[in-house]
């Protein structure tokens, strides 16, 4: 589990996540999202991912997954 920040040209948005191995050298997760910055100010929802962590990866030191987030954003005022 930890905390996730993913950062576009408008804000960020900052997530909760838990993970588990689903299989050798894969991982499978959720996000809840915390918060958000820019664009995303209030930001909630939640997502998911699944990839290989760094450790499993062909790419030397990186982690490679798929991600999802569903976002909602109040509306402006």
């Amino acid at each position: 589990m930890g905390l996730s920040t993913y950062s576009f040209e408008d804000g960020t948005i900052t997530a909760s996540f838990v993970g588990q191995e689903i299989a050798e050298g894969r991982n499978k997760g959720t996000y809840v999202i915390l918060t958000g910055t820019g664009k995303y100010e209030g930001a909630k929802g939640g997502g998911g991912f699944e990839g290989v962590p760094a450790r499993n990866s062909p790419v030397k030191g990186v982690g490679i997954f798929d991600i999802t987030l569903n976002v909602t954003v109040p509306p402006s005022q």
